[in-house]
Parts: structure tokens; C-alpha cells; sequence
């Protein structure tokens, strides 16, 4: 699959004018095995944002840091949760007896 050509360029492009009379490099092919990669999904979104509006590059800019906060605070979250069940701190709890029973009913539903 082949990143395809903006549609406002094409008349432009298919005429006798060329990529370097548009002053556009020429677009980047991505093999099969690229597409989905990080490397190859990078390499769209520069290409991407290099034809974008400075105050768009600044909101996908802030967007990015979002959306790495999210990501470092996911790992915190995870780490703090293998420690406190790896922790002896709330042992206790599942040591807990049974103070009460069925017996101890006084109406059953």
C-alpha cells in the first residue's frame, strides 16, 4: 500500500509538472513489512505534519505529550499495583476469619 498523493495536487502532478517543479519531495513508499511498524508509522506522520499548518504541528505536539503523560502514568499504575499485591503490608486481610456465618442469621431470603 502506497501513501497516495493529496487530491488538491494531482491535476498538478498528472500535467506536465513534475515533483520538483512543485517543490514537494517525492512521497515516501513504505514496503508491506513497514507499514504498521513504529519506524514506518513515524516516518508518515512527519511526512504528515511537515505539510501541516504551524498552529496544527503545535496542537499535535500537545496532543503527543498527552498522550505520553497517559502512557507513563498507565506504567506507574501498573508498578504500583504489582507491589502492593506483591506486598506482605495487606496480608492480613486474606488471613481474615470468618466472623460470621449462615448460623448466625437471624431471617434467610
Amino acid at each position: 500500500m502506497a501513501f497516495t498523493t493529496p487530491i488538491s495536487l494531482r491535476p498538478a502532478i498528472n500535467s506536465r509538472l513534475g515533483w520538483n517543479q512543485l517543490n514537494l519531495k517525492k512521497p515516501y513508499i513504505a514496503a508491506k513489512d513497514e507499514l504498521m511498524s513504529k519506524k514506518g508509522l513515524i516516518h508518515k506522520t512527519v511526512e504528515t505534519l511537515e505539510k501541516l499548518p504551524e498552529d496544527s504541528i503545535q496542537e499535535i505536539a500537545d496532543f503527543a505529550e498527552f498522550m505520553l503523560k497517559k502512557n507513563e502514568e498507565k506504567i506507574l499504575q501498573k508498578g504500583i499495583e504489582t507491589m502492593v499485591s506483591e506486598s506482605d503490608s495487606f496480608a492480613f486481610l486474606q488471613d481474615e476469619e470468618d466472623l460470621y456465618n449462615e448460623d448466625d442469621l437471624k431471617e434467610k431470603y
